[in-house]
């Protein structure tokens, strides 16, 4: 599983949580569109701040961070998910 910026960069290193997730549960020629996002459980809400710690966290640190803060992913659309072309009128239609 890869997780790509909107840049390009390879940044699965420090999501371990949801790569983890995303192989168990996803199929594997699956791409998806959307945001992370971070939630703080003493806070009970969404944290930018966490975000921004993960985000800047390697590998060596991502496991403490994961179990302090999971992330979570929430998905736009699916940008390749085996399915036929069609446009994307087409397909909100349909699901």
């Amino acid at each position: 599983m890869l997780v790509q910026t909107r840049r390009g960069a390879l940044v699965q290193d420090r999501w371990p949580d949801l790569v983890a997730a995303a192989e168990s549960q996803l199929p594997h020629d699956l791409v998806l569109d959307g945001e992370l996002v971070v939630w703080d459980t003493g806070a009970g809400r969404l944290s930018f701040e966490a975000l921004e710690r993960r985000t800047a966290t390697r590998a060596r640190g991502a496991a403490g961070l994961a179990a302090r803060w999971p992330a979570y992913f929430v998905a736009f659309d699916p940008a390749h998910a085996g399915l036929p072309e069609r446009s994307s009128g087409d397909v909100r239609a349909s699901w």
